[in-house]
């Protein structure tokens, strides 16, 4: 039996080149690879994996289209240990950005052919629900990356004109001292902006405490039309730049500019289909240079793209 498609109105098409961010390496540094979508269901992206990675994205201009594929009988164990089957939501939080388009290949398929007959077809999904850290664990954090380094410089100095005794006290107390200012710092922050926001929730507080921002809609209609509504909506956001922008993968990436109380954000939006008449809006936003002071920033940047999101899905 073929599989359920959606014929007509996908976004995503077999035999589509997409590179997608999977990983970072040991240093935190971005990892890109390519892959091909070899069949596609209502639920599920079939994709190979190549094998090289890439620091930044891959473009046709410095990988030539035809090196991408497997193919021989050699690659038929290769391909299969590369082919994931996917939800649609994980493959839009990987980011793809449409590369090219060529032929599936006998070796190509045969991952997904293996999956097919399987007994137990396991499918890869993100989880069900994207929670951030809690209140307590972002707060010491905030507290051990800014009073730790502070207060070992102050210490260092008084070690070699006062002595280990005064240099351990001097630390401790510069630690806590200014790594207790700024968890204080980024509390009243994230207050000051909850309360300038539309509809104020108390309860908003705990969540809005991490700079690591990730929330998602549904919207009633077609993903061509959503990405329209997600653009305008990212565009709203104060000082920003979209950087890339791809309907065919329904990817949208953007940063906002430094400015005297915030390092700078990057957004992302990702969409996928759900059906005819939905499809599900994932945005993402964090500090550029991975800092954890964002004075709830990019809490902001969500709610303010969301609730324009709703907006414009009430206006239809």
């Amino acid at each position: 039996m073929e599989p359920e498609t959606l014929e007509g109105i996908d976004h995503l098409t077999t035999g589509g080149i997409y590179s997608v961010y999977i990983k970072s390496d040991e240093e935190g540094r971005a990892r890109f690879y390519l892959t091909k979508i070899v069949a596609l269901e209502v639920n599920v992206v079939h994709i190979v994996v190549y094998h090289d990675d890439f620091l930044t994205r891959p473009t046709v201009e410095n990988v030539p289209l035809a090196s991408v594929c497997f193919e021989g009988d050699m690659d038929i164990d290769e391909a299969r240990s590369r082919h994931l089957a996917v939800s649609r939501r994980l493959f839009s939080l990987m980011r793809p950005v449409y590369f090219g388009q060529s032929a599936i290949t006998d070796a190509e398929l045969s991952g997904y052919r293996k999956w097919k007959i399987m007994d137990s077809a396991d499918v890869m999904d993100a989880p069900p629900t994207f929670k951030g850290g809690s209140q307590k664990d972002t707060l010491l954090r905030i507290f051990l990356v800014y009073g730790i380094p502070f207060g070992a410089l102050q210490g260092a100095w008084f070690f070699f004109h006062h002595g280990f005794f005064m240099a351990l006290l001097v630390f401790c107390l510069s630690a806590a001292i200014f790594g207790g200012g700024m968890v204080l710092t980024q509390r009243l922050g994230v207050i000051r902006r909850l309360k300038k926001s539309p509809g104020h929730d108390p309860l908003a507080l705990t969540e809005a405490m991490s700079a690591f921002q990730m929330a998602e809609t549904r919207l009633p209609v077609p993903i061509s039309k959503a990405f329209k509504q997600c653009r305008q909506a990212i565009s709203s956001i104060k000082n920003v730049r979209i950087t890339l922008e791809d309907a065919l993968a329904g990817t949208i990436e953007a940063e906002v500019k430094t400015g005297l109380s915030a390092e700078g954000e990057s957004i992302s939006i990702a969409l996928y289909q759900i059906d005819s008449g939905n499809c599900g809006v994932v945005v993402t936003s964090v500090p550029r240079k991975g800092g954890e002071l964002d004075l709830g920033k990019n809490h902001e940047n969500v709610r303010s793209i969301l609730d324009m999101l709703e907006k414009s899905s009430m206006a239809l």
